[in-house]
């Protein structure tokens, strides 16, 4: 198109169909006339030219029909080009307006509209906060790369044990937009603490009491992790089997610093994928030993939490000795309410970040009072 653009292109085109006419129309006149009969004769010997001359003048009732079948088919293209022409001319137009009659406010919301959230992220982390280049992890903690949990409710559950030991049990309610529900198990916190920012696609990420259960993975995370699905009607509780050896390749990627055999990922079997929203109900327990007196939870990444419990009704400890210390950042002062003794209940409706969370404390905790709720 030599950069003349496309309606200056369909009208080059139209413009040079005389041409191919007029070839058609001077070759059928040619070889009507004794011209061709004349010059080969006087190359090659009369019988020679007068042979060729009346096989072309028998072929011009050929090249007539040509002439007809080149008609009718510039005619057609052309008014098909016609049509093109007018209706790119039209959008045109109707582009020109549109850009004409846009407000600033208009142009903004288009703009916004069409780019990638976290590359508005880091444009609002540069002007905002003067940063030059946003890491990954900063811009993460505003929009994940990873499914938010909507209407979050989280209860935890403190029961005292023999041996001055207590049982943690955490029951979170969510909802969350989910194809499918991957969960990875390592050996190690400080694998799982890598493996978990680096894999978006993991629900989440557990590190196993033994490094033998690794050998064993869907049955190490259906031990320490129940998943229910929530129905109108049912509640149905997910089994878990291992991915194949080419999808966890696939999912950990370029992760160098981390033996493969150190890692496994287990799918949840059968879930329900075609329904988008989905309610979820994840409860894990965890022992705790009698010198910590804390223990908290913390968002993993961001979520709108709705509510935060804490039953303590059956730890051994007084009451006046038990307080609730969340770590909800720019939420300012969350105050907690007691709806009966020993039971607390925070109410938020908000969306905390990852790292935000809740601490609960009780007896004479000399750890807790030195350093400050975990967070």
């Amino acid at each position: 198109m030599n950069g003349r653009g496309p309606l200056a292109w369909i009208r080059s085109s139209s413009a040079r169909v005389p041409t191919y006419f007029a070839i058609i129309v001077a070759a059928i006149w040619l070889v009507n006339t004794p011209v061709p009969q004349a010059i080969i004769g006087a190359l090659f010997g009369e019988t020679v030219g007068i042979e060729l001359g009346q096989s072309l003048q028998r072929s011009s009732r050929d090249l007539f029909l040509l002439l007809l079948i080149a008609i009718y088919l510039e005619l057609a293209k052309g008014r098909q080009q016609h049509e093109i022409y007018h209706r790119i001319e039209r959008r045109f137009d109707e582009l020109l307006d549109q850009s004409t009659n846009q407000s600033p406010a208009d142009v903004r919301r288009t703009i916004i509209e069409s780019a990638d959230s976290q590359e508005l992220a880091r444009a609002a982390l540069r002007r905002g906060l003067q940063i030059e280049a946003p890491s990954n992890q900063l811009v993460n903690l505003i929009v994940p790369n990873r499914p938010v949990f909507r209407d979050v409710s989280i209860t935890m559950t403190l029961e005292s044990l023999p041996s001055s030991l207590v049982k943690l049990r955490t029951d979170m309610h969510l909802t969350a937009n989910l194809r499918n529900l991957l969960i990875g198990a390592t050996k190690n916190a400080a694998h799982s603490a890598i493996v978990s920012y680096e894999c978006a696609e993991l629900f989440e990420v557990l590190t196993l009491p033994s490094p033998a259960d690794i050998q064993q993975p869907a049955a190490a995370v259906s031990s320490l992790l129940n998943i229910y699905t929530l129905g109108e009607n049912s509640t149905r509780r997910l089994a878990f089997e291992r991915v194949s050896e080419m999808e966890k390749r696939q999912m950990l990627g370029g992760l160098a610093t981390i033996p493969y055999d150190d890692v496994e990922i287990v799918r949840a079997i059968n879930f329900p994928a075609e329904q988008g929203q989905i309610r979820l109900q994840v409860s894990y327990d965890i022992g705790l030993s009698g010198e910590d007196c804390y223990c908290y939870w913390m968002a993993n990444r961001p979520m709108y939490v709705t509510q935060i419990n804490i039953d303590a009704r059956n730890v051994d400890i007084d009451e006046v000795r038990m307080d609730l210390q969340p770590f909800v950042g720019f939420l300012g002062d969350v105050s907690y309410t007691r709806r009966q003794p020993k039971l607390f209940s925070i109410a938020l409706n908000d969306w905390v970040l990852q790292g935000h969370g809740v601490a609960f404390v009780w007896g004479n905790n000399r750890h807790a009072q030195q350093t400050g709720a975990p967070g």
